[in-house]
């Protein structure tokens, strides 16, 4: 019973982050946990997670705590580190 709460949390807050990307182009890491009630220190992972899935496209820039929601494939093929999580300090 426990694991099927997991799962469904787990998807809620995939869903949650799903709809962010399609309404912002940007939001920084404080205002997507706030808006997801998921720790900040445990967002990144989840977003990484997503974007390796394909779940969402996205940048995410660990230096400025920021997440840019990319809208398309064509803007995502512009830059090939689009899809990765982008590791400067």
């Amino acid at each position: 019973m426990i694991g099927l709460a997991r799962l469904m949390l787990q998807s809620l807050i995939q869903k949650k982050i799903s709809d962010l990307s399609a309404t912002y182009l940007t939001l920084s890491f404080n205002e997507i946990a706030s808006k997801t009630q998921l720790p900040v220190d445990s967002l990144e992972a989840q977003l990484t997670k997503m974007v390796q899935n394909k779940a969402i496209s996205a940048r995410i820039n660990k230096k400025q705590g920021t997440v840019d929601f990319i809208e398309n494939e064509a803007d995502a093929n512009d830059d090939e580190n689009s899809l990765v999580s982008q590791t400067n300090f």
